[in-house]
């Protein structure tokens, strides 16, 4: 409950009681508060969102590295790009249960 609520925070969605106002992306700072939080060595954790629950740990192989990279590329989310941004996640959302009902799988 930490993690959704710390997300909420970022992202200004409403929490329990505390009311919000929807701003940038589907659920923005959501994950990122989990993964920070909840991180531990030689583990990737598979979480779900709203609300955030795990749903199980997976052991990274010893044999394995995990690498995190960054693009260097500005990822313009806010002012007047905040629409058609949310436009694009509000889509690849539909896309996912589009694929899944077509897999025969509940969202």
């Amino acid at each position: 409950e930490l993690y959704e609520y710390l997300g909420c925070i970022e992202n200004g969605q409403s929490f329990g009681a505390l009311k919000g106002d929807r701003g940038v992306g589907t659920f923005g700072g959501s994950e990122d508060h989990t993964a920070i939080m909840s991180s531990e060595q030689g583990m990737l954790k598979v979480f779900s969102y709203k609300p955030t629950r795990l749903e199980r740990p997976v052991r990274i192989p010893a044999h394995l590295t995990f690498v995190v990279a960054s693009s260097g590329v500005l990822a313009e989310k806010t002012g007047d790009k905040m629409t058609s941004y949310n436009d694009a996640a509000a889509l690849a959302g539909l896309a996912a249960k589009t694929f899944q009902a077509s897999q025969g799988s509940a969202a």
